[in-house]
C-alpha cells in the first residue's frame, strides 16, 4: 500500500479512535505514522506484526490493546511481553475496491490480520467501500469465517466503518456481550455477502475447484495451480508475492484445510526447481510465509511425470509472456491450464517418487 493510501486508512482509524472515545477506558490505541517502519516489529516489540511459530505474517495499520498488571504470550516467538500490553484487535485497511481492483488484488493484505488471529487476537480487514467501482470478492468474507472456525479467534471482513466502531466502543466499554452481539452480526453480514455474491453453481465445492483452478488429486489433496512467473515475484512493483500469498490463502480457507485433514499444495508452473531454490535463498517475505505456511508444498512442472515434451515446451515458451486480461497470451494460458487440470484429475500426469 502507498503512503497515500496508507495515510487515508490511518487517518480513518484516527477518527474510529475518536469518535469512540471513552475517558475511562482502559483501552489504547497503537498507530504509528504512515512514512513510519515501527509497525514492521512484532507485538512484543513495539510494532503491529503478528504471526504463528517464528514467521510473522505482516503488519497491521493499528492494535486495540489493554494494559495489564500480567504480560501477553506471544505464540509467535514463544516469549512473554515485557510492555504489559494485551493486543485485543488489530486492523488492516486497504483502498483496493477504489483503485479498481476488482479481483485477487483484493487478496493482497488478507494475510496481515490473519497473523493476528493465528495469535488468538480478533483480526478485522478492512475494505473502503467505493461508490462507483469494484465490489468485494466473494470468497474474502468466508474464507475469513472459515479461519475464524479453524483457529478460534475472530477474523471480520467488512467495509463498513460503523461495524468497526460499534466493536470497539463495545470493547472499551467492556460490555462482553454486546461485543459477541456485534461479532455475530458482523460474520453474519460476512455469510450473507458470500450467499447472496458467490455464483450459485460453486456453493459446489467441486465446481468451485474448477472455477478457481484447483485440482482435486485425491479426498485429502488439492492443487492450486497459480500464473505468477519469477519476475512477478521479484520485482517489488508488481507485489506478485503479495498476490500469490493472498491466492493461495484463500484457497486453503475456502476449502478449509487444515494440516489434520487436508492438503493444498501450490503449483506454480512457470517457475522451475532453480527458481523455487533461489527463492527460498532469498529474504522475501510473503514468499517465506507461503513456503511456512504451506510446509514446502509447492511445486513446479518439473515434479510431475507423464508430462508431454511439447506441452513442457509450450509452458516453457509462456514463462515470461504477460498474462492479465488485456494480453494476447491471456486465452492460451487459460487453455493451459484447463488442460493441466484435466491430465492432473485423469491421471495423466503425477507427483514423481521421491
Amino acid at each position: 500500500m502507498g503512503y497515500d493510501s496508507d495515510a487515508e486508512i490511518k487517518s480513518m482509524i484516527r477518527g474510529i479512535e475518536e469518535r469512540t472515545r471513552i475517558n475511562e477506558s482502559p483501552i489504547r490505541l497503537r498507530l504509528f505514522p504512515p512514512d513510519s517502519r515501527a509497525d514492521q516489529e512484532s507485538w512484543i516489540n513495539g510494532g503491529l506484526c503478528f504471526g504463528h511459530i517464528d514467521m510473522m505474517y505482516g503488519a497491521c495499520d493499528a492494535v486495540w490493546y489493554r494494559e495489564s498488571t500480567r504480560p501477553w504470550y506471544d505464540p509467535m516467538n514463544k516469549k512473554y511481553s515485557a510492555l504489559n500490553e494485551i493486543p485485543i484487535l488489530a486492523i488492516e485497511g486497504t483502498l483496493a475496491l477504489e483503485r479498481r481492483s476488482s479481483g485477487s488484488a483484493q487478496y493482497q493484505r488478507f494475510s496481515h490480520a490473519l497473523g493476528a488471529v493465528l495469535s488468538g487476537v480478533t483480526g478485522v480487514y478492512y475494505l473502503r467501500k467505493s461508490r462507483t467501482v469494484s465490489k468485494m470478492r466473494y470468497d474474502l468474507p468466508k474464507a475469513a469465517l472459515n479461519a475464524s472456525q479453524i483457529h478460534g479467534a475472530p477474523y471480520l471482513v467488512t467495509n463498513e466503518i460503523q461495524d468497526i466502531e460499534d466493536l470497539i466502543g463495545s470493547i472499551k466499554r467492556n460490555d462482553t456481550r454486546e461485543r459477541d452481539r456485534v461479532v455475530a452480526r458482523i460474520k453474519q453480514e460476512m455469510e450473507n455477502y458470500y450467499q447472496i455474491n458467490c455464483p450459485s453453481e460453486y456453493f459446489d465445492i467441486e465446481r468451485y475447484c474448477d472455477g478457481r483452478s484447483t485440482a482435486k488429486m485425491n479426498d485429502s489433496n488439492y492443487l492450486k495451480i497459480l500464473s505468477t512467473n519469477i519476475e512477478n515475484l521479484t520485482t517489488a512493483q508488481k507485489r506478485g508475492g503479495h498476490i500469490l500469498l493472498g491466492e493461495y490463502l484463500i484457497a486453503k480457507y475456502m476449502l478449509n484445510v487444515t494440516r489434520f485433514d487436508k492438503q493444498i499444495w501450490c503449483f506454480l508452473p512457470r517457475l522451475t526447481r532453480r527458481d523455487i531454490a533461489d527463492l527460498n535463498a532469498s529474504n522475501k517475505k510473503e514468499w517465506r510465509i507461503l513456503w511456512h505456511d504451506s510446509g514446502g508444498r509447492v511445486v513446479t512442472l518439473e515434479d510431475f511425470e507423464g508430462v508431454n515434451s511439447s506441452f513442457s515446451d509450450t509452458i516453457a515458451g509462456m514463462r515470461d509472456k504477460p498474462l492479465d486480461r488485456s494480453s494476447r497470451y491471456y486465452e492460451e494460458w487459460r487453455e493451459i491450464v484447463q488442460k493441466l487440470m484435466q491430465q492432473i484429475h485423469d491421471g495423466t500426469i503425477h507427483f514423481k517418487s521421491k
